[in-house]
């Protein structure tokens, strides 16, 4: 992964499906994490699946989601500005 920021949409299992493409999606295990899922043809990483789905939000199109917050910010590029208002955490909130 590269790139100053990465969007991320957290989506409960059960309201996650995959629409087209289904064969074409690799996977990986993450230990710690879970499984990771990726484009075979490309190698572009796609979501993750843990206790819930993480899913890029580049590959929602054109959606009215805003960030509810921003995580990991004490790691941040020293040159990349936060330009909203919403919650920044140093780590997962709660833990």
């Amino acid at each position: 992964r590269s790139g100053a920021s990465a969007a991320v949409v957290v989506v409960a299992p059960e309201k996650f499906s995959v629409t087209s493409g289904k064969e074409l999606i690799g996977r990986y295990h993450e230990d710690g994490f879970g499984d990771r899922c990726f484009c075979t043809r490309c190698g572009s990483s796609l979501y993750g699946i843990g206790e819930k789905y993480y899913v890029g939000a580049g590959l929602l199109g054109d959606v009215e989601l805003r960030p509810a917050f921003h995580l990991h910010v004490a790691s941040k590029a020293p040159w990349h500005e936060i330009g909203d208002d919403a919650p920044q955490f140093a780590e997962w909130p709660g833990g």
